[in-house]
């Protein structure tokens, strides 16, 4: 038997739920849990088409990748193009299983019945739909749909309305080819309860799911007779309205890249004192205090003054190598109106002031803070410096949130109770698996403005 392969799109950006892949759902991303699922299923490949393979190192290690080409993303493409796209590069499977993360409360055992009955070779369907079926008068174009006005028959004789969920569809691959349609000749519409017919396209419908997954918790721990306290509601959507006050970037990574200049300082500096230590090694440790990280990279105490004062003093004299990230300044801009926003940032203050002169000397930051403003002289993943920054704005750390980029970022924001958020654009990878991250700053913009 040839196996099935489930292919599951995901667009890391969304017009009417900012982000809504990536947000917080339980304790896992949305994205996560049908992928979850999915890994669970007999003699099924899973596929994640998606454009940036960053998305992979949230899913589980058996999801396999297939790429999705930038224009797919747009809003104007049509979903029969995107499919058509993804099945035509699915050469070796006879049959596709087509779900969505937005479907994040589908059980596994209600899609493997579903794959029970598309592979029976007793039954006439030639495709499997997620559907919610109803029995109720119903209308349609201001017209009664399943009775007549005349004759309000009992609702048990009422014909029987189908609505797709969207949850799942299976069906052949050359079918789909021929016709651009998930659904065959002769469908069996398979009813899901109301829990996994949420599909999330608004707020109001992430909510709903939140509320769900808290009660299927508390079903399954009142099952298996265990103590608990009760469940809450934990889906993480930030309310921007009444929560945030300060927002908090990293410098390096976040606001402005660097790369180029670190790499060009740290070459020219470890010529001349004759060090053979590659840049890869050293952007390891990248927002870390620079003492710090020659610590970590074993260079010899007795001239480590003198190389960060002679790195610190190549990357003031090639600063131009420095580029912004697309959009930074607007989204700064636009973000200064209705929120504090301020830098945290490993890098020496004197460095920071001829970046923020050159690139940003329009924006009026509330706070820059650098490693000579802390009093404790600790720097990052220690949580001053972050905590600095809000006692001395005068903002609570539970009403910031602190945008960087690498692991360290994450550590400082975590010691210090601030909500965290990981910039895709950087140079980490968001290695937590419940990280609530953007993949540029205009998405994080948007989040925060919408």
């Amino acid at each position: 038997m040839n196996k099935i392969a489930a292919l599951v799109p995901i667009k890391t950006n969304s017009r009417r739920l900012p982000n809504k892949n990536f947000l917080k759902l339980g304790q896992l991303p949305l994205c996560t849990h049908i992928f979850n699922t999915l890994q669970n299923l007999e003699n099924v490949d899973v596929y994640c088409y998606t454009s940036n393979i960053s998305v992979m190192s949230l899913l589980p290690k058996t999801t396999r990748y297939l790429p999705r080409e930038k224009k797919y993303d747009l809003d104007s493409v049509n979903v029969q193009e995107l499919f058509f796209n993804a099945i035509k590069k699915l050469e070796e499977y006879e049959t596709i299983l087509i779900t969505h993360a937005t479907s994040p409360l589908l059980k596994y055992e209600s899609l493997q019945e579903a794959i029970k009955i598309y592979l029976d070779k007793n039954n006439k369907y030639d495709s499997v739909v997620a559907c919610r079926k109803f029995k109720k008068y119903c209308w349609f174009k201001n017209k009664p749909l399943n009775y007549v006005l005349s004759d309000s028959t009992q609702t048990n004789n009422l014909d029987t309305v189908y609505i797709e969920t969207s949850g799942f569809y299976i069906f052949k691959r050359n079918y789909y080819l021929e016709t651009n349609c998930r659904i065959g000749l002769n469908p069996f519409f398979y009813n899901v309860s109301y829990e996994e017919s949420i599909d999330i396209d608004e707020k109001e419908d992430f909510n709903e799911a939140s509320k769900l997954l808290s009660l299927r918790t508390f079903d399954k721990l009142l099952s298996e007779n265990t103590e608990f306290d009760s469940p809450k509601v934990s889906g993480k959507i930030i309310d921007t309205k009444s929560i945030i006050d300060l927002i908090i970037f990293d410098l390096d990574g976040v606001l402005i890249d660097s790369a180029k200049l670190m790499k060009k300082a740290w070459d020219e500096t470890c010529l001349i004192f004759s060090l053979d230590i590659d840049f890869s090694e050293f952007i390891k440790y990248i927002g870390k205090k620079f003492d710090e990280i020659l610590n970590d990279l074993k260079i010899d105490h007795s001239i480590a003054r003198k190389f960060s004062d002679t790195y610190f003093s190549k990357c003031a004299e090639n600063i131009d190598f420095i580029e912004p990230f697309e959009n930074v300044h607007l989204c700064l801009k636009e973000l200064s109106k209705k929120f504090k926003i301020s830098i945290n940032t490993s890098k020496p203050q004197k460095n920071t002031t001829l970046i923020l002169k050159k690139f940003f000397s329009d924006i009026d930051f509330d706070l820059v803070c650098c490693p000579e403003l802390i009093p404790s002289n600790r720097g990052k993943p220690a949580p001053d410096s972050l905590l600095y920054i809000c006692s001395n704005i005068g903002v609570d750390p539970k009403n910031a949130i602190y945008v960087g980029d690498m692991d360290v970022d994450s550590e400082c924001a975590q010691r210090a109770s601030i909500n965290y958020i990981h910039a895709g654009w950087g140079y980490g990878k968001p290695h937590e698996i419940n990280a609530i991250w953007f993949e540029t700053i205009m998405d994080l913009k948007t989040y925060f403005l919408n």
